[in-house]
């Protein structure tokens, strides 16, 4: 009986420390203020060890037991948001499961959600505490004992900043005078008058932390010294800000300054004769003026004051005016005190407001016309190298002494003289260039083959044939790839390409005799217009017509190429993956479709060569038509192991025109078969945020007979790039490049995983 009792007590102390290991699992989890915020969580958070932040509030819920723990009831040691670390600091959430009545089950979820706040505030019992911003994030508990440390890269949770409290600081001081204080005005820049204070000569003024401006006092008929006083970052209390009220009336500003804001041109240096109108409401004594930054001048009584001679540069100016007349004439009592009198004297003189002015003088040599002339007209003058922008005739204005190279050009002409070179200009000069049209590439009437410039593929022979009505004909020049139109079909790459000027009365009709089956496409009037080759002998003909406008066409875009330009299907993927029994799935997803037919799918075994390949599907595969994403799934059960499968993707169009596009090949080998995912979910991308150049990684399990898509939108929901997911591990490598290969811009990306059983949604950030 004692072996049972001590058995049972060493079996219970087991189960209990077994429980308290399992009980006792700290979480940290890694905060960050949002990648784009210009402010550090440091500056915000800067408690460490056992104390918790008293700028924010901690609560975490496991959300399978309904069981939530909050930083308002527990201490600090078991639950806080502190900084971490020494040299390499960062600021956490951490709370250990010991504080929990239960167990937290491998694969059960914690919510975790901070809220902003102050020390004195506890928002408990208000749900979801919308007076507060907030953040939430969901974690899921794995396997094992130790710690869940979330704060790798990607990892993160974006926390909201803690307010900034306002701080005040109070500048204050007397204004002083023999003169009655009541009706003093005080202001300052930017500030509220509510924040201001005036009683009997005392004034204060509340100014934020950090403040520059100005402090200006004021009333009718009287001025102050000084007349104001100027701050600069103003961060503490700051005293004795004095001022001292005069009763001199201080002159108005003299107006209509002159010369003022204007450009005065002359031959040689010039003297200036400036001038103002005097204040109307005062009588002026005398004026002051400051030339140039110099010293001040006090030039008497006078509205007019004339400059040295100016040579060229920028000029400025100020003039003040000066009144010496007191507004009373009678004297203040003055009180004694030791036989000394405590009455300061009247100072009557006073200066204005300065006026200012500038103005800048040009010496300007004398200028010669260069008249240019052509024939024919209507001719694009270039000037040293660069398009002027006028067109002959035109005549340009030199300045003595200036040198240019003037050219013309127009397509197709040459000139003579081929330049007019402008030396150390002294007269006025004038040239007439005659032009000489070049003979055309594509003579009317003669069949030609294309200029040696345009790149045309060693196995394709052309010949093209150019009929109008009288004489006329075409020239080609070429185009870079880059520079063509774009076209509606993303599968379409030409193998010739050019531009077509078509001289002459139109209408125009143009053959093209190749070795080759092939479509030309030509763009005018903001379209493309396509037209199909016909075997005529042992030849390939494409004729046709263009009439608009009826005379001289310049700069058509022309390709040739094997498939339809304008095949109205918008294809984001296609691809061939392995299905757990070892077939082939072929999946194509469409951005849009206009009238299209339907789909056929072409393979091919260990042989890359479509024209022996075999359709696999008995019925041609409709197509939808729509311009939304549609998918499209076809089982191949007919494959062999140790055999590679090559697939090809034909598009139909109601014409009965059709488009190929081929996928990777499949190699199947199955002597050791893949091991499915248990069940279907998305990663978290790595890395996240990330930079568009580098790209980012997500991986998609997907278990044993689903399948689906990873569709990337923006932030306005729209559709950016789709990836096709089979069952098995995908590692899906996003570029930050939409469908069509253009790169996005930053900011916030979604990306959601569809399949047969889950829809799941994360987000994504691409930052500078």
């Amino acid at each position: 009986m004692k072996k049972i009792l001590v058995l049972s007590m060493l079996l219970m102390v087991a189960l209990s420390s077994l429980s308290a290991q399992t009980m006792s699992r700290p979480v940290y989890q890694k905060l960050i203020f949002d990648p784009t915020s210009s402010q550090d969580i440091l500056n915000y958070v800067t408690n460490t060890g056992t104390t918790h932040s008293p700028h924010y509030i901690l609560r975490a819920l496991h959300i399978e037991t309904g069981e939530e723990r909050g930083t308002e009831t527990y201490a600090a040691d078991v639950m806080k948001i502190a900084k971490i670390g020494t040299t390499s600091q960062y600021v956490a959430a951490s709370f250990n499961q010991s504080i929990w009545p239960t167990a937290w089950a491998v694969g059960s979820h914690l919510k975790i959600r901070i809220w902003c706040t102050d020390a004195t505030t506890n928002p408990s019992g208000v749900e979801p505490y919308p007076q507060y911003e907030y953040a939430e994030k969901t974690i899921e508990v794995p396997a094992g004992t130790s710690g869940i440390v979330m704060t790798a890269a990607g990892q993160e949770m974006i926390v909201p900043p803690y307010p900034i409290v306002q701080v005040n600081h109070i500048i204050s001081g007397m204004i002083t005078s023999q003169w009655d204080l009541t009706g003093v005005t005080i202001s300052a820049t930017d500030i509220d008058p509510a924040n201001i204070t005036y009683d009997a000569g005392a004034y204060t003024v509340t100014v934020p932390d950090g403040w520059d401006g100005v402090i200006t006092p004021a009333k009718d008929g009287y001025i102050f010294e000084p007349a104001s006083r100027t701050y600069t970052d103003v961060t503490a209390d700051t005293p004795n800000q004095d001022f001292v009220m005069k009763t001199v009336v201080v002159p108005g500003v003299p107006t209509n300054l002159a010369p003022n804001d204007i450009t005065l041109t002359y031959t040689e240096p010039t003297a200036v004769t400036l001038s103002w109108v005097a204040p109307a409401d005062v009588n002026v004594d005398s004026y002051k003026l400051i030339w140039n930054n110099g010293e001040v001048q006090n030039i008497g009584n006078v509205l007019n004051w004339t400059t040295p001679a100016l040579d060229a540069g920028t000029y400025t100016w100020k003039v003040c005016a000066v009144n010496n007349t007191p507004t009373k004439n009678y004297t203040p009592v003055r009180v004694q005190i030791n036989g000394r009198s405590t009455a300061g004297t009247n100072n009557p003189k006073a200066d204005g407001a300065w006026a200012e002015a500038s103005f800048t003088v040009a010496i300007a040599p004398a200028e010669y016309n260069v008249n240019i002339t052509s024939n024919p007209t209507g001719v694009a003058i270039y000037v040293d190298g660069t398009n002027s922008g006028e067109f002959t005739p035109h005549t340009f204005i030199m300045a003595a002494g200036a040198s240019a190279v003037y050219t013309v050009v127009l397509d197709h002409y040459t000139w003579i003289p081929a330049d007019f070179a402008v030396t150390n200009i002294a007269s006025d000069l004038s040239c007439e260039f005659l032009g000489t049209q070049l003979a055309y590439d594509i003579p009317a009437d003669e069949p030609t083959e294309l200029p040696p410039d345009i790149p045309i593929p060693p196995e394709v022979t052309l010949q093209i044939l150019i009929e109008t009505v009288g004489a006329g004909g075409a020239y080609i020049d070429p185009i870079l790839l880059g520079d063509l139109p774009e076209w509606v079909n993303p599968a379409f790459t030409p193998t010739v390409y050019f531009t077509m000027d078509l001289i002459g009365l139109g209408p125009w009709t143009i053959t093209f005799t190749t070795s080759t089956s092939c479509w030309v496409a030509y763009y005018l009037g903001g379209n493309w217009h396509t037209v199909q080759s016909v075997l005529s002998g042992t030849d390939f003909i494409v004729t046709f017509t263009i009439d608009t406008p009826p005379k001289d066409i310049s700069d058509i875009p022309v390709v040739l190429g094997d498939s339809d330009p304008t095949l109205p299907v918008e294809l984001s993927a296609f691809a061939a993956t392995i299905t757990a029994e070892n077939y082939v799935n072929i999946c194509w997803i469409t951005q849009s479709e206009t009238g299209m037919t339907g789909f056929n799918v072409y393979r091919n075994v260990n042989n890359n060569n479509l024209s022996s390949a075999h359709k696999i599907n008995p019925n041609l595969i409709d197509a939808t038509n729509t311009s939304s994403t549609q998918i499209y799934n076809l089982i191949d059960k007919e494959v062999e192991n140790g055999n590679t499968y090559y697939y090809w993707l034909e598009c139909v169009d109601r014409s009965h025109n059709s488009t190929f596009h081929e996928t990777s090949p499949v190699y199947l080998d199955y002597i050791t078969p893949p091991i499915l995912p248990e069940y279907t979910t998305m990663r978290n991308a790595y890395p996240n945020p990330f930079r568009a150049g580098s790209g980012t990684t997500i991986e998609v399990d997907v278990k044993a007979g689903d399948n689906g898509t990873v569709t990337v939108y923006n932030i306005l929901g729209q559709v950016v790039k789709t990836f096709p997911v089979a069952e098995g591990i995908n590692n899906l490598t996003w570029n930050a490049r939409d469908s069509k290969g253009n790169l996005c811009g930053n900011g916030i990306y979604f990306y959601k995983l569809s399949t047969k059983t889950i829809n799941q949604t994360k987000k994504m950030v691409i930052i500078k």
